[in-house]
């Protein structure tokens, strides 16, 4: 309906623009030809004896009275007499013509015809004299009535057909998509296996198509990790609650054989694990969404801080490289990240972690590398998702929930930076970078 509404006024404008422009030439003509009748006339009075009718020519255009300056008829073309005159418009000064259209019962009584009268005066031997030369425009008219018959009924025609064929050319052109659409329909939230069939057309269609593959993959790939950490946390949350309940069973079954302060006191123990993996949960869901409160920070300054406070752990020792390194975030976010990577290092090292803040162009970097045993390079991504433990850090005492380096990671993209798994030979290396405080030195 656009594209026609559309055709239909540029069709209109073109008609009327032709219909004007037709009007015009057909005028102009008419006027040419007016004049050059004039013109033969007046050479004829000037060479040869004029009497009371005037010969027709090769340039005859119509009808044709000579009047002198009194008004007296001096000639016409036969049939024009004295009480048919053409004098029906003022006359034009000496020397001078004018052209107007007129209709006048005089001229034609019977058919009241529209004339187009061109009259000139002229100084001749015979005197001044007034010419009026008039064609009927009944050609014109026909011609232009033709004109409107022939746009009344080709320009609907025109866009019915033009509206009909742009219907059909783009429910052809849209068939695809509708298949495409009516494809990722069908596509349910149980099966994201599916994929649109491809096309071998290299256009925007086959495009759309790819678009539509990837963005299902991305879907089935988010879906798949959201059942892999609901089936984790469920895992994780189950196994305190499970703890609780067999050792509450037992003491049950054996009340008087059972010592309820240790009891009570492995429940505590159970449930403060459980706590602390709600507690990981939620701020591993809430990081990403919430706003960060920045403020200028120095990040040796907050690593010194949280080594120098925790307790000791084994045997494990701590060396410290930092220097001043300012950078833009929240104080109690930057401390749990370093606080998790802290923890996390412990539980793997041996003897030694060596933590490092050091400062580049752009970022500030900080390291976390501890001598146990080394990441390998299939694991050093996979460590970051929630509820991730490698094979030596299964146990419940050492290996902890499995979410620290998770929460870390979301606490350094909240931040604008990033947390990787470096490749090293002796032990593992964390990278941490964070963007530098805009207001510091180089």
């Amino acid at each position: 309906m656009g594209a026609a509404a559309v055709l239909a006024l540029g069709i209109l404008v073109a008609g009327l623009s032709s219909y004007g422009l037709l009007q015009r030439s057909l005028r102009e003509d008419i006027d040419a030809a007016l004049r050059d009748r004039a013109s033969t006339v007046q050479r004829q009075i000037e060479t040869s004896p004029i009497g009371q009718l005037l010969a027709p020519t090769g340039t005859e255009t119509g009808k044709v009275q000579v009047f002198s300056a009194d008004g007296r008829l001096l000639a016409a073309t036969p049939g024009m007499t004295d009480r048919v005159r053409l004098a029906v418009i003022a006359p034009a000064p000496l020397g001078r013509e004018r052209i107007e259209t007129a209709v006048d019962a005089r001229i034609d009584a019977d058919q009241l015809e529209h004339y187009r009268i061109l009259t000139r005066s002229v100084n001749t031997r015979l005197g001044v004299v007034r010419m009026f030369v008039a064609s009927s425009l009944d050609g014109e008219r026909r011609v232009e009535r033709r004109f409107r018959d022939g746009f009344l009924i080709a320009g609907p025609f025109l866009v019915g057909a033009s509206g009909l064929l742009a219907a059909w050319v783009v429910g052809r052109a849209l068939a695809p998509v509708e298949s495409m659409r009516a494809e990722v329909d069908r596509i349910e939230a149980s099966n994201l296996s599916v994929r649109l069939a491809g096309t071998e057309r290299k256009d925007e269609l086959s495009r759309l198509g790819v678009t539509l593959n990837h963005l299902l993959d991305r879907i089935d790939e988010s879906a798949a990790s959201q059942r892999r950490f609901a089936a984790a946390a469920s895992h994780e949350l189950r196994s305190p609650a499970t703890a609780i309940r067999t050792e509450l069973e037992v003491a049950l079954a054996y009340p008087e054989r059972t010592d309820w302060t240790s009891v009570a006191t492995d429940c505590v123990d159970e449930l403060a694990r459980l706590e602390t993996i709600i507690a990981d949960l939620r701020t591993l869901t809430t990081n990403r969404a919430a706003p960060i409160r920045r403020s200028e920070l120095d990040l040796g300054e907050l690593v010194q801080t949280e080594i120098a406070r925790r307790p000791p752990v084994r045997s494990v020792r701590y060396q410290l490289e930092t220097q001043p390194a300012l950078v833009s975030g929240d104080a109690d976010s930057l401390l749990q990240m370093i606080r998790n990577l802290c923890s996390n290092a412990e539980r793997h090292a041996h003897r030694e972690i060596r933590v490092g803040v050091t400062m580049t162009a752009t970022h500030v970097v900080l390291r976390v590398i501890n001598d146990g045993e080394p990441i390998r390079a299939s694991d050093r991504e996979h460590i970051f998702e929630p509820f991730t433990r490698l094979d030596e850090a299964r146990s419940k005492d050492s290996g902890g929930s499995g979410l620290g380096l998770a929460i870390a990671r979301s606490l350094c993209l909240a931040h604008g930076g990033s947390l990787t798994a470096l490749d090293t030979s002796d032990g593992a290396c964390f990278e941490v970078l964070l963007p530098r405080f805009a207001g510091s030195a180089t």
